[in-house]
């Protein structure tokens, strides 16, 4: 059982709101290509420009 939910605290994931809104946007894209059965080359371009923006806005400040 997690400390937290023991003191009955809550349980934060410690990330900016820039780096929730790419994690919201992430998801939805992903399940849209979850959704769709097939994936194209555009889709996985958009999945890997999603990740190379978090990974760059997470090392610069």
């Amino acid at each position: 059982m997690p400390i937290a939910i023991f003191f009955d605290m809550p349980i934060t994931l410690g990330i900016s709101s820039l780096n929730m809104t790419l994690m919201y946007l992430s998801f939805f894209i992903g399940a849209l290509t979850l959704a769709i059965g097939r994936t194209t080359v555009l889709q996985g371009i958009v999945h890997l420009i999603l990740f190379f923006e978090y990974l760059f806005l997470s090392l610069v400040p």
